[in-house]
């Protein structure tokens, strides 16, 4: 579980309350933001690892049965 943000709770009074200033929301911060979403979307799902299926020796990666 994780939590994305830009400053930690608490730190500005108006947070979440009626004197909260939508002109701190600028498209660059919202653009910054989309971007630093999508990194950690594609590190999340590209994340992979591999198991060796055959445990009596190392792994191999490329194809089986390649004769040259």
């Amino acid at each position: 579980m994780g939590s994305l943000m830009r400053t930690m709770y608490g730190c500005f009074p108006e947070y979440h309350t009626s004197a909260d200033n939508l002109d701190f929301v600028k498209p660059a911060y919202l653009a910054d933001s989309l971007e630093k979403y999508l990194k950690i979307i594609f590190i999340l799902e590209n994340n992979t690892t591999y198991l060796n299926l055959n445990l009596k020796c190392e792994p191999q990666l490329g194809k089986r049965d390649y004769t040259e």
